[in-house]
């Protein structure tokens, strides 16, 4: 399946090329912004906890 993506994306030249970079890049984005939220929320609860002491 993935070779036949692959080549459906060659056929379609630099456009396909051009296609496969976006979701690779969007597919590395979503994974820094899933590791950015986990930071974001543990620091979150972090102040929450020192407040309520």
């Amino acid at each position: 399946m993935e070779s036949d993506l692959a080549a459906q994306l060659l056929e379609l030249g630099i456009t396909g090329l051009f296609l496969a970079y976006l979701v690779w890049q969007n597919k590395q984005l979503l994974a820094k912004l899933d590791t950015w939220q986990e930071k974001y929320e543990s620091l979150l609860e972090k102040l929450i906890l020192e407040k309520d002491e």
